[in-house]
């Protein structure tokens, strides 16, 4: 699994923060608590502007012969500014408000959407053993 991200930071510099980020070199069982890791380190990241969008790229487990390289954008460009510009628009009243409920949905999404890419990329490297025992 790899997170990409644009400027300004390059790839290959994140590969490398990684590497030097990396304690175990596999993980035996996977669980949501390295989503969980996974999103704190993306989102710090982007709270240091480090990147403006990230793609998460990973083999998704179609079969024991087949996976499917995939990338997922997790964080796209912010369109506030846009948002602005697009004219008239409906007004809609939250409880909670919608800073509240989007602080709590927001990082769960992110680490969601980790997760599923460890699991996928954890199925497809059985599929491949699988496939060469």
């Amino acid at each position: 699994m790899c997170v990409a991200a644009k400027a300004p930071i390059s790839c290959a510099a994140i590969r490398e923060a990684d590497r030097r980020d990396r304690r175990v070199a596999r993980i035996k069982q996977i669980g949501f608590a390295q989503g969980a890791n996974g999103r704190d380190k993306i989102v710090a990241r982007f709270n240091n502007n480090e990147f403006d969008v990230a793609t998460l790229f990973f083999s998704r487990f179609r079969s024991v012969i087949a996976q499917v390289p995939t990338a997922q954008q997790i964080i796209r460009r912010c369109l506030s500014r846009l948002a602005k510009d697009a004219g008239p628009s409906a007004t809609y009243e939250y409880e909670p408000e919608e800073e509240e409920i989007l602080a709590d949905l927001l990082p769960r999404n992110l680490s969601t959407q980790v997760f599923r890419a460890l699991l996928e990329n954890a199925a497809s490297e059985q599929g491949a053993h699988e496939r060469d025992g």
